[in-house]
């Protein structure tokens, strides 16, 4: 399935990030990644993993925030 695409002359092309923006977008990333790491089948028995439930939507929910606060901080640029 490919998707049209229609790239408007106004749109901008690139945003400025602000340095502390791009520190959460590293941080969220490294979350990610430790949550896969986490979820890794490991043992014997891949289909069994203990995850608390509270732990996992507190780290949900902060990477929300983290992308919420990037995303609230980008400005399109002129070029």
């Amino acid at each position: 399935m490919q998707k049209d695409v229609c790239f408007s002359p106004d749109a901008p092309r690139a945003y400025l990030l602000p340095l502390q923006a791009h520190g959460s977008l590293k941080q969220a990333r490294d979350q990610l990644r430790l949550y896969a790491q986490m979820v890794d089948p490991c043992s014997d028995t891949p289909d069994e993993i203990l995850v608390n439930s509270m732990a996992l939507a507190d780290l949900f929910d902060r990477i929300a925030v983290d992308l919420d606060n990037v995303i609230g901080t980008l400005s399109p640029t002129s070029n």
